[in-house]
């Protein structure tokens, strides 16, 4: 059986990851069966709706190569993907519903509902909203007042809504705990609950995957799909990804508990798409097998909805990281450097691309392998490989002397003539980091001293930097030359 599922953002502010998460699941469920996968807008808050926005959703599918079947701007001929090109069709699905009995006006003020709310608070019972029948005094007053009505589902209170849900199971809710609610605001645009519905009637949406937050709404719109006599798609609802401090995670929340909850935050850091869409495809999703690595395509061929575990699942940076720094190292070595010039390019960084762009390819492949080992996100390429591009402009004393090491400037400037020499007389053939590594190693042996006493000052020399590649790659991958002229720079 195939399945045709939807992403149904609101353009009012940028994506969040659990956001992302529910996307990407609908993606590979649809995928997996060969189905459909629609992305529609959701714009009917049009106060908070921003082109800006929807730009970024989309820019956003782009970016991590999630393809759809249907989309704002895809032009097929078919339905408008966007809510509020669509309203005389939820005006035809509204007029239905007031002639069966199943919806009505409603005419009150905010106030006056607000009075309601604390006359129920009172008496400490919930506020559930149930028709009122108006005066035909009252129904002259609120004409006079030129109110502006709204339109309220009329819950059926007798009945129970009961659903098997792909995570949850079996799931019931009481309707007579849900008041009648608004489907139709006083400015008559639908609101979320019923455009939703009608949207899925229309697309033949035949599973609905979200987050855990929306479980109470599934029962308003279970009523909804019953009262329009339309077979019920098939729920699925994600665990809530939790913060490090226990809390349900959101944009708003402290940099201390959570970081990187925004979409646009990772693309910014420097993660890769493969690297967030592998990582976000785990979170609380157990694949059945010890592999935690796979490209877009075994995503989908693997995919298993049943695999979805019922707990929250705890979002953690660090493991963001990990998986970041992995991609990073199993990317092939001319893809890497091209990402990195993108990347740079992307964020602005003009000064660096260019020297990448100044420097010949083969010394662009020959550092790859040693920059992609040392780097958890693309970012980092500025602060810790600028080593490989720029000569140190002077050397901290404090990175080449060690005292617990009985490393002394002392005994530094008194190896470093004679490792020149070891340098200056190797050959073309022999400027290799393995030669290099049997050279300096026999050097430090006849100099009765210790690896750590030569190679710890020799990379800081080279680099001037805490963390680096060793001595030996240092040394073949800046070539003979450069590394002579740092070396020499420190000695005189």
């Amino acid at each position: 059986m195939s399945h045709t599922t939807r992403f149904a953002p609101s353009p009012t502010g940028k994506l969040h990851i659990g956001s992302v998460r529910s996307a990407l699941f609908c993606y590979l469920l649809s995928k997996k069966s060969g189905g459909k996968y629609i992305l529609r807008i959701e714009d009917t808050d049009q106060a908070r709706s921003t082109k800006l926005f929807e730009e970024s959703i989309l820019d956003w599918f782009q970016w991590m190569g999630l393809d759809r079947d249907g989309w704002p701007g895809k032009h097929t001929g078919e339905e408008p993907y966007y809510q509020m090109e669509r309203l005389e069709l939820y005006n035809q699905y509204v007029q239905r519903l007031l002639e069966s009995g199943d919806a009505y006006y409603a005419r009150e003020s905010s106030e006056e509902l607000d009075a309601m709310r604390d006359a129920m608070n009172k008496q400490k019972k919930p506020f559930h909203y149930r028709e009122i029948e108006y005066s035909s005094e009252q129904l002259e007053q609120f004409k006079q007042e030129w109110r502006k009505p709204v339109i309220r589902f009329k819950v059926p209170t007798q009945e129970s809504v009961t659903f098997d849900d792909r995570v949850k199971g079996e799931t019931t809710f009481q309707m007579k705990q849900f008041g009648d609610f608004v489907i139709v605001k006083g400015d008559g645009i639908p609101t979320y609950h019923f455009a939703v519905v009608v949207d899925d009637i229309e697309m033949n949406i035949t599973d609905v995957i979200r987050g855990e937050d929306h479980l109470t709404n599934t029962a308003k719109h279970i009523v909804l799909f019953n009262a329009f006599g339309h077979a019920l798609p098939r729920f699925g609802h994600l665990p809530l990804l939790m913060n490090n401090s226990g809390k349900k995670m959101s944009k708003r929340d402290d940099p201390a508990d959570v970081w990187l909850v925004l979409v646009d935050q990772f693309r910014d850091e420097g993660f890769l798409p493969g690297a967030i869409l592998n990582f976000i495809a785990l979170l609380g999703r157990n694949p059945g097998t010890d592999r935690e690595f796979f490209t877009l395509e075994e995503l989908v061929e693997e995919f298993d909805m049943s695999r979805v575990q019922k707990s929250n699942a705890v979002y953690d940076y660090k493991r963001a990281l990990w998986f970041n720094s992995e991609w990073i190292k199993r990317m092939p070595d001319e893809e890497f450097v091209t990402t990195i010039k993108d990347f740079l390019f992307l964020n602005g960084d003009e000064g660096r691309k260019e020297i990448i762009e100044q420097i010949d390819q083969d010394y662009r492949m020959k550092l790859a392998p040693y920059i992609k080992v040392r780097m958890q996100t693309l970012k980092q390429f500025k602060d810790h490989c600028k080593y490989f591009f720029t000569r140190p402009a002077s050397v901290d004393p404090e990175l080449v002397n060690k005292q617990k090491m009985k490393i002394t400037d002392e005994l530094v400037h008194g190896f470093l003539p004679d490792c020149i020499d070891v340098l200056e007389h190797l050959t073309d053939a022999q400027r290799t980091e393995e030669y290099i590594k049997e050279e300096l190693v026999s050097f430090i042996q006849a100099k009765d001293l210790k690896n750590g006493q030569v190679l710890r000052p020799l990379r800081a020399i080279l680099t001037n930097v805490q963390a680096s590649p060793g001595a030996f790659e240092m040394m073949y991958v800046l070539g003979k030359e450069e590394s002579l002229v740092r070396l020499k720079e420190y000695g005189n």
